[in-house]
């Protein structure tokens, strides 16, 4: 609190639904750690809107809700005041997984800069808890980004095990920055370069851990006449890089550049 002391821990559930549409989370400790709001629908579905624009959607009576909705707009406002998690549960309504679209994550508010994202979709027992983004952008300055798809639901960001169809994390056509980046899947871990291509880069260590992991450049440039301006697929971190897979690996470009790469170790 404001005289002394870490931050606070707030979680959010809902039994049908999660509504958090201008929700307003205040973790922040002067003289301390920032605390956490934690987030666990079913599903959730990340847009593109403002503070306080999208309502979520009730399902049926007693059944979990299949996909709840948070807009970039509500999670930037908590991210200018807290770390925020954003973890799936499994349920008849949903597959505990997560999907952001078109969406423009920041932690710029209030000069947070340093505040974490973490986003853990559920994947044990039917659960299929994978993370899909696509033409989106993430900007965490300092703040670390945690993205995991299979999670295993337990604390921490352990994997559960895997059934051969759980837990892919996909990110095509997007930029995801952060101090320090962790990814991990129980299935593939795909980065795509359709149109514009892809870049995942952390100031500080990047962790990437999946069964497969398959960089895919594209074929379109945007400027021919400078191959970092097309459908490309770059990985960069400041500090240590681990890219690790229990099976292959696999850079493969069209006519744009793969580029991989890291502090020396």
């Amino acid at each position: 609190g404001a005289e002394g002391g870490d931050g606070g821990f707030v979680e959010t559930s809902g039994h049908r639904a999660l509504d958090v549409a201008g929700a307003r989370v205040d973790t922040r400790a002067p003289d301390g750690k920032t605390g956490d709001w934690l987030l666990d629908p079913t599903n959730i579905d990340i847009v593109s809107g403002p503070y306080g624009g999208i309502l979520i959607g009730y399902g049926a009576p007693f059944d979990p809700l299949g996909n709840s909705t948070i807009t970039d707009g509500d999670i930037n406002n908590t991210l200018g005041y807290s770390n925020l998690t954003i973890q799936t549960k499994a349920g008849t309504g949903g597959n505990g997984n997560i999907t952001a679209t078109g969406v423009n994550i920041n932690n710029f508010k209030n000069g947070a800069t340093g505040n974490s994202l973490s986003m853990l979709a559920y994947g044990d027992g039917p659960a299929t808890g994978s993370i899909t983004i696509t033409s989106s952008n993430f900007q965490l300055n300092t703040g670390g980004l945690t993205l995991v798809a299979g999670w295993d639901g337990n604390a921490g960001t352990n994997l559960a095990a895997s059934d051969g169809t759980n837990g892919s994390l996909t990110i095509t056509d997007s930029s995801l920055r952060a101090g320090a980046v962790d990814m991990k899947a129980v299935g593939n871990i795909s980065v795509i370069g359709l149109n514009i291509g892809s870049i995942i880069e952390s100031s500080g260590a990047m962790n990437v851990q999946a069964s497969n992991i398959y960089l895919t450049g594209g074929n379109t440039f945007n400027n021919p006449a400078n191959p970092n301006n097309g459908a490309f697929v770059y990985l960069k971190s400041g500090g240590a890089q681990t890219v690790a897979a229990t099976g292959e690996i696999v850079l493969q470009a069209g006519s744009a550049n793969n580029t991989l790469s890291g502090a020396p170790q």
